[in-house]
């Protein structure tokens, strides 16, 4: 399992808090609104208890609800020849495509977060590039829908996927003692 999820966890949860502790910047986020309905969403932004959880579970009771889900593969385009990598070590560059999935029991919610998660993922971008990912980017997002696989007791629950793209390099310095394991093949002859 890779960290990336703790990452963009913490990324979510620090960009809420900014933006509730820095109402004019949030303000800037819905340039497009009514000065009133800004208001409103600043003051619903600030009252929300946001759980985070893992995307696996499907009973859950608390809303709004953000989980991440990460499918990791080898980078398509380009392979260092051999896993060669810098300073001796060897080198893997991997894609993850990250679902951050967002479930709400209120349609305001869900604008709000959608938009804030994604200026949060645009202004600490740097911190990933910091940690040594090579790309963090927006991909797409899913349509707005109801989401019949969470059950609830009794209440409609929205969902929307925003999918993001990290690429990463995975380094690993080689064992500097040798390994002293046989490297040849023994055919054994099964005679009946």
């Amino acid at each position: 399992m890779s960290v990336t999820d703790l990452h963009i966890s913490h990324t979510i949860a620090n960009g809420i808090k900014y933006y509730v502790d820095n109402k004019v910047e949030f303000e800037a986020l819905f340039f497009d609104v009514a000065p009133a309905l800004r208001d409103n969403y600043y003051n619903k932004l600030a009252s929300l208890d946001i759980k985070f959880d893992v995307a696996l579970r499907k009973r859950h009771e608390k809303f709004p609800l953000i989980t991440i889900s990460i499918d990791e593969k080898s980078a398509d385009t380009f392979q260092p020849l051999g896993n060669r990598g810098m300073q001796g070590q060897l080198s893997l560059l991997v894609n993850q495509d990250c679902d951050l999935n967002i479930y709400c029991d209120d349609l305001d919610a869900m604008r709000i977060l959608q938009r804030t998660i994604q200026s949060s993922m645009l202004i600490f971008k740097k911190n990933f590039l910091a940690m040594g990912y090579l790309n963090m980017q927006f991909v797409s997002s899913t349509s707005l829908d109801i989401e019949d696989d969470v059950i609830t007791s009794n209440v409609d629950v929205y969902g929307r996927s925003l999918r993001y793209r990290a690429q990463r390099q995975l380094n690993a310095k080689p064992p500097e003692v040798a390994f002293n394991l046989p490297w040849e093949l023994n055919s054994t002859i099964i005679e009946n």
